[in-house]
């Protein structure tokens, strides 16, 4: 069994982009959940529920993305606001092409760090979505 620690950097390919993500901790699950267990509902509320808490995933998951580009054919850098992304960062990942998948696989980080990454709807491995062999351990202060 492996163990990972909230600073741990665990790559994921997501069709052709890499997401560098950190496992949540304890307080970040449980502000998630929050909305999680409102989206169960259903309702206009429980969908909005569902989306904020999907774009905290998002927000609290993700440290870096590799292969993205801007329009202008620059690098895209993703912005950090005390070891989170920033809100503008999360608006604009959330209107990429992989937008769906990376709110599943952040979502999926809730419980643990999976095995393989599942589709809710199929219930089979996400398609286009895989670990990467890079990780990272954090360095130990002195």
């Amino acid at each position: 069994m492996k163990i990972f620690k909230t600073t741990d950097e665990i790559a994921i390919k997501i069709d052709d982009v890499t997401v560098i993500v950190s496992p949540l901790n304890y307080e970040q699950k449980v502000e998630i959940q929050e909305f999680m267990l409102l989206a169960a509902k259903g309702d206009t509320e429980g969908i909005k529920a569902g989306m904020t808490g999907a774009r905290l995933a998002v927000k609290y998951a993700v440290k870096r993305v590799e292969n993205v580009t801007n329009v202008d054919g620059t690098e895209y850098k993703v912005k950090l606001k005390n070891g989170v992304l920033s809100d503008e960062t999360v608006n604009e990942l959330c209107n990429c092409e992989i937008t769906d998948k990376l709110y599943i696989v952040s979502c999926q980080l809730l419980v643990s760090i999976p095995k393989q990454f599942i589709d809710p709807v199929t219930k089979l491995p996400m398609k286009g979505v895989s670990f990467s062999k890079n990780l990272k351990r954090a360095k130990k202060k002195k």
